[in-house]
């Protein structure tokens, strides 16, 4: 299946081809032919427009916040984490034949946990054109509920998301309600093979300690577990880290 980039790049390709045959032939067309050619540019403009509105939206809705939306593979730093960065890249380049497996990114803050997780996600939105959520759990759950009245429509739509990324797992306030819909989603998403990323501070222990035996077990069947050790960037290029 062809990524949606390389659609775009195929149809901007034909359209400026198609433009140069309009110019080049100038005169020599005749009417028949100038119209075929202005139409046959019309439509590959109007694909390529429609392609482009796709994947921006794609990329909006995904709730990767600005911060983020910028946070790639390229501009990220393999040297510090090479581990952590191979799995994500080989998990984000053969997602059209994920079965289901994810991954856990676990480690202190600042080693580069959300960089690599919204890099994912702006590639599988933006490249594949594929739908995908963004974010702390509980802002995942109000931003979904904003269209869905009960907590079972909430419930439904987390579990056929293509893909769900979860960001500082743990890190949100503790509520039942929250906790009891984590598990229905992760067990749901468990039960149909659907690929989940999360990152957290918190260690394996922590997890099973603050959401249940149940959901740890469903998490770590259903993710590869990455340990991301390391110093903190954000206080590394901090203007007034060590003074």
């Amino acid at each position: 299946m062809e990524h949606i980039r390389e659609i775009m790049q195929s149809l901007k390709a034909e359209l400026e081809q198609t433009r140069s045959i309009m110019e080049q032939g100038g005169e020599t067309f005749s009417r028949r032919e100038w119209g075929e050619a202005k139409e046959r540019a019309m439509l590959l403009e109007q694909q390529l427009n429609a392609f482009e509105e796709r994947s921006r939206k794609m990329v909006d809705n995904s709730n990767v916040g600005r911060r983020f939306k910028g946070r790639t593979f390229s501009n990220f730093d393999r040297a510090k984490q090479p581990k952590a960065y191979d799995i994500c890249k080989k998990f984000a380049d053969g997602f059209q034949e994920n079965t289901g497996k994810g991954i856990i990114l676990v480690g202190d803050p600042g080693t580069g946990k959300t960089h690599l997780a919204a890099a994912i996600t702006n590639y599988i939105t933006s490249e594949l054109g594929v739908a995908v959520k963004f974010g702390n759990f509980v802002d995942i759950l109000n931003d979904i509920k904003r269209s869905f009245h009960s907590d079972e429509d909430v419930v439904r739509e987390l579990k056929k998301m293509p893909l769900l990324v979860i960001d500082d797992l743990g890190k949100e306030r503790r509520s039942e309600w929250s906790e009891m819909i984590l598990y229905d989603v992760i067990n749901g998403r468990y039960e149909d093979y659907m690929p989940t990323i999360i990152t957290t501070n918190l260690s394996p222990r922590q997890i099973e300690e603050r959401f249940g035996e149940a959901t740890f077990s469903r998490i770590f069947e259903m993710c590869v577990g990455v340990i991301v050790q390391g110093a903190d960037v954000r206080k590394e290029n901090s203007s007034w880290y060590g003074k």
